[in-house]
């Protein structure tokens, strides 16, 4: 049974819970699988990994954004925002110039260092700009099933056209926008921003999702091995990415499942692992005389992963006893605010 229902603007009241303890285990699992994804070689596992850890991740980030916060106004959600995301971005950034520069002399930077930053670094922008868009849905009343349909067409065309694009940026079309996942999850961060604010009212049954997220994951495996156009593709990952993310919000939010320590501790400091867990990886592999990875296995790429999270989390936790770096390379303004707050 499924009940779909878009709303033009949010209903009043609608989120009774403030505080979602399957979603802390959720975001730290998925956390380390974008260590893990770092760290594997190429082949079939890294694929799968990338086929849905970022749609789901995004669609909680999404989740968590409440419209009240929005309602604040756009001055107010700009200095959460500086504190808590700009600045430590931006020092993550300037970090990441000399992976960016490939050999470069500094002297050569230019604009496309910036709007292309490190692999990586795509995830805040692409976060601050759906936090906007959800800001002018509420500020506008503009209608939820526009925006779905809107964010969905754009999903699709990076998809098709950008997804597996191996130009180099500056001969990508649309090159000045950016690097094309600022825009490519939008729409799974905005149905999480709907179903939390209100603006989607959908809850399909469990085994109707599991059949739904079973039956698209064999058809991609299927059409992955034919070697099938990428607009037939589209469909399973359309399909399974959205149901994957509506199980995840609707029903392990609200539960409290997997609530190991490790996991919750990775969640807590997800922004510190997400923005310096990539140097670690690129210091070991160099150590190992294996930058591109060609004399490792899955195996050991998941010994890379763990290793990376250990180092990482000490140096989270040292830098943690600094109130200046806590709050520039951490983005923690408050330990005693609720973690799973907006922003």
């Amino acid at each position: 049974m499924m009940n779909f229902t878009t709303l033009p603007h949010p209903l009043k009241n609608v989120d009774s819970l403030n505080y979602f303890p399957g979603l802390n285990a959720a975001k730290g699992g998925l956390i380390f699988l974008v260590i893990l994804t770092h760290s594997i070689p190429h082949g079939m596992f890294l694929y799968f990994n990338y086929f849905f850890h970022m749609p789901v991740f995004l669609a909680i980030s999404g989740f968590l954004l409440k419209a009240s916060i929005l309602k604040e106004g756009i001055a107010a959600l700009f200095k959460r925002l500086l504190h808590r995301l700009i600045i430590p971005w931006i020092l993550g950034l300037i970090g990441y110039l000399p992976f960016s520069l490939s050999g470069r002399d500094i002297s050569e930077i230019n604009l496309s260092d910036f709007i292309f930053p490190f692999f990586h670094l795509w995830y805040i922008p692409a976060y601050i700009l759906g936090v906007l868009l959800c800001y002018a849905v509420i500020k506008y009343r503009i209608s939820a099933l526009f925006i779905l349909v809107l964010t969905a067409s754009i999903t699709c065309g990076w998809f098709m056209v950008f997804k597996d694009n191996e130009l180099p940026a500056t001969e990508q079309p649309l090159h000045h926008l950016g690097d094309k996942r600022l825009y490519a999850y939008l729409f799974f961060f905005f149905i999480g921003f709907s179903l939390r604010n209100g603006l989607l009212k959908i809850k399909p049954s469990v085994p109707l999702l599991l059949f739904l997220i079973v039956f698209s994951l064999t058809a991609t495996v299927i059409l992955f091995y034919q070697d099938t156009p990428q607009i037939i593709m589209l469909i399973p990952y359309m399909v399974f990415n959205s149901c994957l993310a509506l199980f995840v919000l609707i029903y392990v939010g609200p539960n409290e499942w997997f609530q190991h320590k490790l996991v919750l501790l990775i969640n807590k400091h997800s922004l510190g692992l997400y923005l310096y867990h990539p140097m670690i990886i690129f210091l070991i592999y160099h150590f190992l005389g294996d930058e591109n990875r060609e004399h490792t296995n899955n195996w050991q790429g998941l010994a890379i992963g763990l290793t990376t999270l250990s180092i990482a989390l000490t140096l989270i936790l040292v830098l943690q006893k600094w109130s200046f770096a806590n709050r520039c390379f951490l983005g923690i303004v408050n330990d005693q605010r609720n973690e799973m707050k907006a922003l």
